[in-house]
């Protein structure tokens, strides 16, 4: 989305990286803090070494092999960034059919599948608007504030599945608790993508300008 907005990229990715690493950590640490206040307990160690292989191990992996294979993905830059987002869609696929297998969607009334899905689109777009008018207050160039959007109110299924799975995987409130990213991530996907057209046509016109 970054990318299609004409934002800051390299920042975006840095975000993105440093915020992934950050939530192997805090997620569960913040998690068991909520839990500590209801009763409840949790391995926090285990909680954390299980999202660290899903999640941190394959990250640094790919750093490791960057020197190795930066030349050839250089050279096949198309099929890689097609292959990146087919590996994403593979894994938003993946997590609804895994949801409909488990009975997620038939627990839930329509009814409250719809506010759930307005709660949602009401968080992202406060959230949106929010760090846009932050951006600008601090004096952020269009594309610093492209990615401070987008990197602000991303919240993947890639991450966010695995995670709540090892930290509730036999709580049997379990599809109540997946609920939430499993709405919020396609309206994200949907409101940003024409967010990132708008900003796209801004840049294009501010360029004309210049």
């Amino acid at each position: 989305m970054t990318a299609i907005g004409k934002g800051n990229l390299p920042g975006a990715i840095f975000n993105a990286s440093l915020s992934s690493i950050i939530g192997v950590f805090i997620t569960p640490l913040l998690i068991q803090l909520f839990m500590g206040m209801e009763g409840a307990e949790m391995d926090l160690l285990d909680s954390v070494l299980s999202i660290s292989k899903m999640l941190l191990l394959p990250m640094v992996l790919g750093q490791l092999m960057r020197p190795l294979l930066l030349e050839w993905t250089q050279k096949h830059k198309s099929v890689v960034n097609k292959l990146d987002k087919y590996v994403i869609l593979l894994i938003v696929y993946s997590a609804f059919c895994d949801s409909i297998d488990h009975g997620i969607w038939s627990d839930f009334s329509p009814a409250l599948l719809a506010v759930s899905a307005l709660i949602c689109l009401v968080v992202l777009m406060v959230m949106v608007h929010g760090i846009q008018w932050g951006a600008r207050k601090v004096g952020f160039n269009h594309q610093d504030e492209v990615a401070a959007v987008f990197c602000g109110t991303k919240k993947t299924l890639a991450a966010g599945i695995p995670m709540a799975k090892v930290i509730f995987g036999h709580d049997p409130n379990l599809g109540m608790i997946l609920l939430p990213i499993m709405l919020y991530h396609p309206i994200q996907i949907f409101y940003c993508a024409v967010l990132a057209n708008k900003y796209a046509k801004v840049d294009l016109e501010a360029g004309e300008v210049r």
